[in-house]
C-alpha cells in the first residue's frame, strides 16, 4: 500500500524545508545515510588538511613563533607548512575549512549574482513607486511609500545576505562576516543613497512634492521611526517565543527557540555608515540632515542598546576585522561630503534657465556636461550661469576636493603595496606583547571567565539543537574545555556527538584510520 503524502502543493514547499510529513522526513533521513555511507567510502576523507594546537604555556607558542621566524618553515611528508594564528576556537567554521579554490569561487559567484539581481528588482521597483506612471498612487505619498520600501529592504537584506553567505565557503566566522558586511553596505548604500542621484531629473532636486530634498527628508524620518519599529517588532522573534518554542516536540527544540536572535556585527556596522553617508551625501542642498542624522543615531543607540541586553543571542568571537573595515568606509563618508559639496554648489539654483541681459534662456547647470550652457544667444557661447560668489565657492571645493583625493588615494595605494609586500612573506610576526605567565589551564580556575577559552574542537551547528554537535571522539579531551555546558549530560555527551550516529551506521570510526577529526590532549606530568 502507498502511504500518504498529503496534497501535492506541500511537495513545493518542503523543498525548501518546511511543511514536511512523515514520509518526507522519512525520504530525507534515508537520503542523508545514503550520502553518509557513500562519503565514508572516499580515500581522501582522512587527509589531514589543518592542524590546530593549544599551548599550555606562553613560552611554548613564542618558541614556536621564533622557530618559524629565524629558520625556513618545515616540511611534513614533502610540503611545506603554512603556519598562521588561528582565530578563536568557537569562530571555527568546520564544515568549511577543506573546500576547493574553484568550489570557493563558483559559491561567490552564484551568492553576488544573486544579490546584484535582488538589488536591481529592488531599484526597479523604486523606480515604478516614484514615476507612478498610471497615478496608482498621489504625489504626495509617491515619496513616502518609496521610503518605506526602501526602509523594508533595508531590514530584510542582513537576512537575505545570511541565507547567500551561508551557501558559500568560509573558514572562520571573521571571513563571513566580511562577506556579510560587503553585500549589506553595497546593497544597502545603492538602495538609500545612490540610486536617487539617477531617478530624479536634474530640475526636481530642490523644488517640487516630489523633489530630492523631501525624499531625503522621508529617508531620515524613515529610518527615526520606522526602521527601529521593524527591528523591535521582528516577526522571526515574536515566532519563536509565542508560537514555535511553545509547539515544540522536545525539550531540546524549544530551548532553541528561547536563545534568542543571532546578530551580526556587519548589520550594525553598515546601519551606521549608512546614515552617515546618506547625512553627508545630501548635506549641502538640505543641511538639516545634520540634525536628524543626529536624532537617527541616538534612536540607533537606544534601541540596539535594548536588543543586546534583552532580545539578541550571544554572538561568535568574529575579531575586530568589521570594524577594521569600516573605518575605510567612514572615511570614504567624509570624501564623499568634499566631493559633492563641490557638486551640489556647482548647479545651483536647478532650474536649466540662465539670465542674460534681462531675458531668459534654457540652459544646462549640471558641471557633469561638458558645454555649459548649450542654448544661448549668438556671442554667449563661453558664458557660465554661475554668479561671481557662487563660482568662487565651486573652485574653492574643487581644490579642496582634489586635494582631499588625492591623499586618500595614496593612502590606499601604500596600504596595498605594503598588504601585497606581506603577502610573500608567510612567516609569524613577533607578538609585541611582554608574557604574562598565565597557563591555558589556569585561565579555568576563575568561573567568570570560564566560557571564554576552551580548545579547539570540531564542531558544527543544527538547527532545532540549543547546543552544538560534536564532530570528533573526545575521549582524550576533559569536559571543561568544551566552550558549552549540557546541565543534563555532564559525562560523554554522547547525544551530542555525531560519532554515535556514525557507529550505527557502521561507519569505522574508531579504527587505525578514523573518519573523523581527532583531538587529544597532553598533560604535565
Amino acid at each position: 500500500m502507498r502511504a500518504w503524502e498529503g496534497p501535492s502543493w506541500k511537495k513545493f514547499f518542503q523543498f525548501f524545508g518546511i511543511l514536511h510529513n512523515n514520509s518526507s522526513l522519512l525520504k530525507n533521513l534515508l537520503h542523508v545515510e545514503a550520502s553518509i555511507k557513500q562519503l565514508a567510502r572516499r580515500g581522501d576523507i582522512d587527509d589531514v588538511k589543518h592542524v590546530f594546537l593549544t599551548f599550555e604555556t606562553e613560552y611554548g607558542q613564542r618558541n614556536v613563533v621564533e622557530a618559524s621566524i629565524i629558520s625556513d618553515m618545515p616540511k611534513f611528508m614533502g610540503k611545506y607548512l603554512s603556519i598562521q594564528i588561528p582565530v578563536e576556537p568557537n569562530a571555527v567554521r568546520w564544515n568549511s575549512l577543506s573546500e576547493k579554490l574553484t568550489v570557493k569561487l563558483l559559491k561567490l559567484f552564484g551568492s553576488y549574482t544573486c544579490l546584484l539581481v535582488i538589488v536591481i528588482l529592488n531599484i526597479f521597483v523604486i523606480v515604478w513607486i516614484y514615476q507612478d506612471e498610471y497615478d496608482w498612487f498621489s504625489e504626495e505619498m509617491s515619496p513616502f511609500l518609496v521610503t518605506f520600501f526602501i526602509s523594508l529592504f533595508n531590514v530584510c537584506i542582513p537576512a537575505i545576505s545570511i541565507i547567500l553567505s551561508s551557501y558559500e565557503s568560509h573558514p572562520n566566522e571573521t571571513s563571513f562576516e566580511r562577506s556579510l558586511y560587503t553585500k549589506m553596505i553595497c546593497s544597502r548604500w545603492i538602495n538609500t543613497v545612490f540610486v536617487y542621484l539617477l531617478v530624479i531629473p536634474f530640475t526636481k532636486r530642490l523644488t517640487g512634492k516630489k523633489s530630492l530634498v523631501r525624499v531625503v527628508y522621508f529617508l531620515f524620518i524613515s529610518e527615526i521611526i520606522i526602521a527601529p519599529l521593524l527591528i523591535i517588532f521582528d516577526p522571526i522573534y515574536f515566532y519563536n517565543q509565542y508560537i514555535a518554542g511553545p509547539r515544540a516536540l522536545n525539550q531540546s527544540q524549544m530551548d532553541s527557540n528561547f536563545k534568542g536572535v543571532k546578530f551580526s556585527l556587519a548589520d550594525r556596522y553598515t546601519t551606521l555608515t549608512k546614515v552617515l553617508l546618506l547625512c553627508f551625501f545630501y548635506a549641502t542642498i538640505y543641511p538639516g540632515t545634520y540634525l536628524l542624522c543626529c536624532i537617527s543615531l541616538i534612536i540607533k543607540y537606544k534601541v540596539d542598546k535594548y536588543m543586546l541586553f534583552r532580545r539578541w543571542n550571544q554572538d561568535h568571537a568574529n575579531g575586530i576585522d568589521v570594524a577594521n573595515i569600516s573605518r575605510y568606509f567612514f572615511i570614504f563618508a567624509v570624501l564623499m561630503h568634499v566631493v559633492m559639496s563641490f557638486y551640489w554648489w556647482s548647479g545651483f539654483p536647478y532650474d536649466n534657465v540662465c539670465e542674460i541681459d534681462e531675458k531668459y534662456y534654457s540652459c544646462n547647470q549640471d558641471i557633469l556636461y561638458p558645454k555649459q550652457p548649450y542654448v544661448l544667444p549668438e556671442g554667449y557661447t563661453g558664458w557660465s550661469w554661475m554668479k561671481r560668489d557662487q563660482e568662487t565657492i565651486v573652485k574653492m571645493n574643487h581644490y579642496t576636493s582634489a586635494v582631499v583625493l588625492g591623499i586618500f588615494a595614496a593612502l590606499i595605494v601604500a596600504k596595498l603595496i605594503k598588504w601585497f609586500i606581506s603577502g610573500f612573506s608567510s612567516k609569524l610576526q613577533r607578538p609585541q606583547k611582554r608574557v604574562q605567565n598565565i597557563d591555558f589551564s589556569q585561565l579555568f580556575k576563575s568561573g567568570s571567565i570560564r566560557h571564554r577559552v576552551s580548545l579547539y574542537i570540531p564542531q558544527v551547528n543544527a538547527s532545532g539543537s540549543a547546543f552544538p554537535l560534536l564532530a570528533c571522539n573526545i575521549s582524550n579531551v576533559e569536559r571543561d574545555y568544551i566552550a558549552w555546558d549540557d546541565p543534563d549530560d555532564t559525562t560523554d555527551y554522547e547525544k551530542h556527538n555525531l560519532l554515535s550516529d556514525l557507529r550505527k551506521l557502521g561507519v569505522d570510526v574508531d579504527g587505525e584510520r578514523p573518519k573523523v577529526s581527532i583531538v587529544k590532549q597532553w598533560t604535565r606530568p
